[in-house]
Formats: structure tokens, C-alpha cells, sequence
């Protein structure tokens, strides 16, 4: 019987990758799929750093993540699931897809996140716009 689920996959996750050989299999495990993304993230930043001596901040699109790890031999995840109490493994594909809705959700956290941080500037810029001395000293 196949496994096919609808529901939203949440659980304890383990990334297994393959860079190259099979020497280089490693794993990582994470508290959520969102963590296990993140993770995958950080180590393409790490990865591109290192490659560029680099040690600051980078700025990249998540193609970039996508076509880092799609020269890899391997790379999946296993998500456990508390209803089967089982791992249900996910493919390259399924990840593909995953991060490009993580990257969609952290582009709409950042956009919040900055339009709230505007409304704060604005209001502050209100305050000193008044006519009133005692406020502008």
C-alpha cells in the first residue's frame, strides 16, 4: 500500500545528503520541516562563504539553494509522522517544492516585518511634524 497523505507534514525531520561520493553521506536531524529548510539554507551560505572568502552577509534567491543541491548524488528528507508514528520519506522533488513555498513565507515575514517598521517610522516623523515647540524639544 502506498503512502499518501494530504495533510501537512510537521514532525521531526532528518535530512540525509550526498554531496558526492558515498563517503560523503551525512545527516542532519531538525525539530520541524521549516528548521530542516533553514538548515539547508545555512549551509549553502556556508558553503558559498567559504568558496568566496566571504565572511559577511550574503544575498541570494533560493534558485541558488535549489542549484546547489541539485549537484548533490542525494538529497532527502525523512519527516516523521505522529498519526502512523513512522518517518515518511520525501524526494529532491518534494524539497524543491518545500523551499520554494519556505521562500515565499519568508518573503511575506520580511515584508511585514518591514512594513510594520515603516508605520513605527512614519508615526515617529508625525510626532515631530507638529507645530506645538515644547514637543520638538
Amino acid at each position: 500500500m502506498a503512502y499518501n497523505r494530504s495533510s501537512p507534514d510537521t514532525g521531526h525531520t532528518i535530512l540525509f545528503m550526498q554531496p558526492t561520493d558515498e563517503e560523503s553521506r551525512t545527516y542532519n536531524d531538525y525539530k520541524s520541516i521549516d528548521d530542516a529548510l533553514y538548515g539547508l539554507c545555512e549551509l549553502f551560505e556556508e558553503t558559498y562563504k567559504e568558496r568566496n572568502g566571504i565572511s559577511g552577509d550574503i544575498v541570494y534567491e533560493i534558485d541558488d539553494v535549489i542549484a546547489y543541491f541539485s549537484n548533490f548524488q542525494e538529497v532527502l528528507m525523512m519527516i516523521f509522522d505522529t498519526e502512523f508514528n513512522c518517518y515518511v520519506p520525501r524526494d529532491t522533488d518534494w524539497i524543491v517544492d518545500k523551499l520554494n513555498n519556505y521562500a515565499t513565507k519568508m518573503s511575506q515575514v520580511d515584508s511585514q516585518s518591514t512594513s510594520r517598521q515603516n508605520a513605527m517610522d512614519d508615526a515617529q516623523e508625525e510626532d515631530w511634524d507638529d507645530d506645538d515647540p515644547d514637543k520638538m524639544m
